[in-house]
């Protein structure tokens, strides 16, 4: 059986206790002090929040898709220990209290230094995964926009203002994911797109 302990433990945090080894038949050991002690009782928040320990979140995040003749602008990033090269459109995370919308042009504003105009939500992707070794969880809202500057759409590669990728980004086929070695990230934004 595991041991709980923490600076603030006292014995209304412990209200039933279970000894897992034990046979089924065997009924749980109750040792609270309450009057409906008989009664297993949830606490009301999970323990990890009492013990000052943090549980992995879910990450609320949107990013922008810029089209050109068949191509999207992507980001360039490789996980090390999957040795996986992969690509990602431009945008970050959504901020406590701020709208999809409204973080996904702030993030426009702060890795590109440019506006965005006619921007319409595709649709929101939820992708759980590995990187790095450590298990992700998003909620990806997925936006289609325009580059207010048209200049964008004639470079080659686009200058990006966030540490964490390689490189600037590139605009890539969409057919190139479907059958090249690196994949397009969140999953189901290739089929997203398709529609």
């Amino acid at each position: 059986m595991g041991v709980v302990s923490g600076p603030n433990i006292t014995s209304r945090d412990v209200q039933l206790v279970i000894d897992i080894d034990a046979p089924a038949s065997r009924k749980p050991r109750k040792s609270s002090p309450h009057p409906d002690h008989h009664v297993a009782r949830r606490p009301v928040e999970p323990a990890y929040w009492r013990f000052g320990v943090t549980s992995p979140a879910i990450r609320p995040i949107a990013i922008c898709v810029f089209r050109r003749d068949g191509c999207v602008l992507v980001g360039h990033a490789h996980d090390v220990l999957k040795n996986e090269h992969y690509c990602r459109p431009p945008g970050g995370a959504i901020e406590f209290g701020e709208r999809a919308l409204a973080a996904l042009r702030r993030e426009i504003r702060e890795e590109l230094r440019t506006e965005i105009e006619a921007p319409v939500l595709l649709g929101v992707l939820e992708n759980t995964f590995q990187l790095e070794g450590k298990a992700k969880h998003e909620i990806v809202f997925v936006f289609q926009a325009r580059f207010v500057d048209p200049a964008f759409y004639e470079l080659l590669e686009v200058p990006l203002y966030e540490p964490g990728w390689d490189g600037c980004l590139t605009w890539e086929s969409l057919d190139g994911f479907r059958t090249g070695p690196r994949p397009l990230y969140p999953e189901g934004l290739l089929d997203l797109l398709a529609n």
